[in-house]
């Protein structure tokens, strides 16, 4: 009975060392880049804050996401890649990604504000106002896009 715990306790600890082995060098690579640590945690805080931001602007959009991607689809006479809530101008709107373009859908009636070329950049003075306004201290760096909000 005594030689059956030995054998037990040498496998446990033959699988413990093979354990450590694989993971010495995660744990070393983890510890010579802090700055990639670092960033990948606020990137994670800003994400979260990102989301926090949209859960609360979510219930003044008066249109859903849904029917903000057929008003742009219908539009470009094409399929959206990505739609994301935002805040752009002071205002709540969708922004759908289709090809090449970011139609940007105002969140409180549905009509389209402004369709923009994504291969050039964006204009820091747009010339509309969406019908949501959202006050100017929840924005980030003054583009007024929430995932710039930090």
């Amino acid at each position: 009975m005594v030689a059956g715990r030995k054998c037990d306790r040498l496998i446990s600890s033959v699988v413990g060392l093979s354990r450590l082995t694989w993971a010495a060098p995660v744990l070393l690579s983890q510890r010579s880049q802090p700055e990639a640590n670092d960033a990948t945690n606020e990137q994670q805080g800003s994400d979260l804050a990102e989301q926090q931001q949209l859960l609360r602007l979510q219930p003044q959009a008066q249109i859903t996401l849904l029917q903000a991607i057929q008003t742009a689809e219908t539009e470009q006479r094409g399929r959206a890649t990505s739609t994301e809530l935002e805040t752009e101008n002071s205002s709540l709107v969708y922004a759908v990604d289709i090809g090449l373009k970011e139609v940007i859908v105002d969140a409180g009636n549905g009509r389209i504000l402004a369709t923009e070329d994504l291969t050039q950049p964006h204009s820091r003075n747009p010339q509309w106002r969406g019908s949501v306004p959202v006050s100017g201290n929840s924005m980030g760096d003054g583009n007024g896009e929430t995932q710039d909000n930090r």
